[in-house]
């Protein structure tokens, strides 16, 4: 992934008022800001700077599992964030470097999921080119890697009829990077993008609404489980141990209470 742009969390240049998605209010979320997003990119370099996730697919992929009706832990997720299993990737840092990617990466997550719950905006990260430009395609591979951690949980999205080409717009940015096999990829003309960057995130919005209840009941805390209570007949053997019936033993001494 190219690591090499301006990361941005509004999409834009860095200089214009944030551009967010499916907005009728701003409403703050717990966000990193431009110092704790540098430095989060920097420590995932650093810890693998071949394996691990750059920040702006990190972004995408954590959207994925914020829309995703099944829960991904994040003793699950790390590995692939981290390019390697946690605690050998975690220990080429040193011991505050290690805390503060971890902590970092934790905050990142919760306000992903934050901005994709209050449903009134989402402010992706997104790489920016030395003119400004977003492309969007590293982001929506991160999206679709975040798919790939639960891919049968997604079934019920392509087979519905309204939400079932939500995704379109972020596949066809996967697409033009890294097309199917014995297919040329179709590049994408840049007075298009915006307006696919734009109808992307629409999606995304539309993805975590239509999963909500699913994941509303997946998350929610099982209810304890009761058992009914044996009922000893009069002639069995006393559950005491007596050897004795129960009519004869316990039994005798609750009908006298």
């Amino acid at each position: 992934m190219d690591r090499g742009s301006k990361l941005s969390p509004d999409g834009g240049n860095g200089t214009d008022a944030p551009r967010r998605y499916d907005t009728p209010m701003d409403k703050p979320t717990p966000s990193l800001d431009s110092d704790e997003l540098d430095r989060l990119d920097s420590l995932l370099v650093a810890i693998n700077p071949d394996e691990s996730m750059a920040l702006e697919e990190l972004d995408g992929f954590f959207a994925a599992l914020a829309c995703c009706p099944d829960p991904v832990p994040a003793d699950e997720y790390l590995p692939l964030v981290l390019g390697s299993p946690a605690e050998a990737a975690l220990a080429r840092l040193s011991k505050a470097d290690a805390e503060t990617l971890t902590r970092l990466i934790s905050k990142h997550w919760k306000s992903v999921a934050s901005q994709l719950y209050d449903g009134e905006g989402y402010a992706p990260v997104l790489s920016v080119d030395e003119q400004g430009h977003s492309s969007g395609n590293v982001w929506a591979i991160g999206f679709v890697r975040g798919m790939a951690m639960r891919p049968d949980a997604w079934e019920a999205l392509d087979e519905d009829q309204e939400y079932g080409d939500a995704l379109d717009p972020l596949m066809r940015l996967v697409d033009e990077v890294e097309p199917g096999e014995d297919e040329p990829a179709e590049e994408i003309p840049d007075e298009e993008r915006a307006q696919l960057l734009d109808d992307m995130f629409v999606g995304v919005m539309d993805v975590y609404r239509f999963f909500q209840p699913q994941r509303e009941r997946n998350l929610a805390p099982s209810a304890p489980i009761r058992r009914a209570a044996t009922k000893v007949g009069r002639n069995d053997p006393c559950s005491c141990g007596s050897g004795r019936k129960y009519k004869n033993c316990c039994g005798r001494a609750a009908n006298d209470q």
